[in-house]
């Protein structure tokens, strides 16, 4: 599911961040898996799971720079397009 995630962002963003927590044995292949889809990506290893709201901080802290930042789940597939619809609209209520 978060390799299908990957492949639906296809809006450039300026930070990636892939949260991977605990110590499950499938975490280092997805984690290489990601990379090789996506380069640009940012990986956070957190040794004990920190649940949801835990790991959306983890991307806040990864990222401090982001003037804005759009979390999601591993099970989320974003349709075409939807994702530069999102970023229109936040750049446009924050202006």
């Amino acid at each position: 599911l978060t390799l299908r995630l990957l492949r639906s962002i296809d809006f450039p963003v300026g930070a990636l961040v892939l949260v991977a927590m605990g110590s499950a044995p499938h975490l280092p292949r997805l984690v290489e898996e990601a990379r090789l889809l996506r380069p640009d990506l940012r990986v956070v290893r957190v040794a004990e799971n920190l649940g949801c709201a835990g790991g959306w901080n983890e991307v806040i802290h990864a990222a401090p720079e982001a003037p804005w930042w759009l979390v999601s789940s591993h099970d989320v597939a974003y349709p075409p397009g939807v994702l530069a619809r999102v970023a229109a609209q936040t750049e446009a209520a924050l202006a």
